[in-house]
């Protein structure tokens, strides 16, 4: 029985990863292709528009995963479309205000507006796009019909990548490829909303639950900053640093997106009063093994298509390699005290561990940003097991507490029954 049960919490797992992984190699095929297609220059917006992506997760985090496991805790149904109103607000709130300002941010990311505006205009619709779909998507994880949300994430983006392929095969327009491409999104978003969504009453409570998801979305809009400004600095030092962080990116972002998987997982289990630790990082290192795995196949399939420095291209990778390692360890043990020990405190940590990669990403240096994931993530790992020491004393304290209080009463009423005569 218990067998079965560890088999199937590691089928959910991979589940869910193989929708985090779709959806992260889905951009990477995509700007292959209209650099082959379209302009070679193309594949170079993945790097430029990297740090939207974590205005994406904010997004998913807010208004999808903290209203979800709000109506687990509070049995509060409402929260969910809530949230997913919300969200879509704020997605055109956001990602609109990117959109007017493109070509700011092209030139702060230190590259050509003439060659890249279209493009990026595209990637930025479409992020916003994907970030509405995804907070739809909670919803079927957090009722574990993962293999219905499986079906909605294949259907969409081989849509999404069969017609951008499509356009871009028969029509030259820019413009025309962008709009069409952008259409059937949009589309597969409204049929998916209409046959999934049932009626609701709007609650202007679902601002409260980002308690239940505060971490990660700290961590997303740290992030942000993170890449925003530690990109457009190695990009100071010359092509061949960019290259190298554009290359190892390209190997390691569908996995570390994959891999956040775990997380949702926890997550889900934690809101439903399930969860198990060791059983949740024993699938986690399964899950990685498959990781490194993938990376080790990219990295031979792709390496000799770019011009690269192998040695920055090392040291850049190794850091990824050594973080995806101790990531399950200080990751889990942050979900699992975010909802059981203080999330105020959690929140406070992370957003040290994110502050010490903002800091880093200003320094003169073209491994900035590698310096500053590497020492967050060591922070990480010994202030996670110091706060789940304490939590522990604390949970140890309070049983002993419990268990005297029990036996206190035990023996009062043993007392009055001997003194009663009874």
């Amino acid at each position: 029985m218990i067998m079965r049960l560890g088999v199937e919490v590691m089928k959910r797992l991979l589940k869910i990863s193989f929708d985090s992984l779709f959806f992260s190699l889905m951009p990477i095929i995509q700007w292959f292709l209209l650099g082959l297609l379209v302009d070679k220059n193309l594949i170079n917006v993945f790097s430029i528009t990297y740090p939207l992506q974590f205005m994406y997760s904010l997004i998913k985090s807010i208004f999808g995963v903290a209203p979800n496991i709000q109506a687990e805790k509070e049995s509060n149904k409402n929260s969910v479309m809530s949230g997913l109103v919300l969200g879509i607000f704020f997605t055109f709130l956001i990602f609109g205000l990117f959109a007017i300002n493109v070509d700011s941010f092209i030139s702060f990311m230190h590259m050509d507006v003439h060659v890249y505006h279209n493009f990026c205009l595209f990637s930025i619709a479409q992020l916003g796009l994907h970030s509405i779909f995804v907070i739809m998507i909670e919803k079927f994880y957090y009722e574990e019909k993962n293999t219905k949300a499986n079906i909605h994430i294949i259907l969409f983006n081989i849509l999404s990548l069969f017609s951008l392929f499509v356009f871009s095969l028969i029509i030259k327009d820019q413009v025309i490829i962008i709009t069409g491409s952008l259409l059937m999104m949009v589309i597969f978003i409204i049929v998916m909303y209409m046959l999934e969504f049932e009626k609701f009453k709007m609650d202007f409570k679902v601002f409260k639950s980002i308690k239940y998801d505060s971490v990660d979305a700290l961590d997303s809009l740290l992030f942000f900053f993170i890449y925003f400004f530690g990109l457009s600095n190695a990009s100071n030092f010359g092509v061949q640093y960019l290259a190298a962080l554009n290359f190892v990116a390209l190997i390691t972002d569908c996995q570390w997106d994959s891999f956040a998987a775990i997380n949702e997982a926890a997550k889900i289990d934690l809101a439903k009063n399930k969860y198990d630790n060791r059983k949740s990082l024993k699938n986690a290192y399964r899950l990685l093994f498959i990781l490194y795995s993938a990376i080790i196949l990219m990295f031979i399939i792709m390496y000799n298509g770019y011009e690269l420095n192998l040695g920055l291209v090392a040291i850049y990778l190794s850091v990824e390699i050594f973080d995806l390692a101790i990531y399950p360890i200080y990751s889990l043990k942050t979900c699992y005290l975010n909802l059981e020990y203080s999330s105020v405190k959690m929140t406070t940590n992370m957003f040290i561990a994110s502050g010490i990669r903002v800091v880093s990403s200003f320094l003169p240096i073209p491994f900035c940003t590698s310096l500053g994931q590497l020492i967050s993530s060591i922070y990480q790992l010994i202030t996670t097991n110091i706060y789940m020491k304490k939590f522990k004393k604390i949970k140890s304290r309070e049983k002993e507490y419990e268990f005297r209080t029990i036996e206190g009463g035990e023996k009062e009423y043993e007392f009055r029954t001997i003194e009663s005569g009874v």
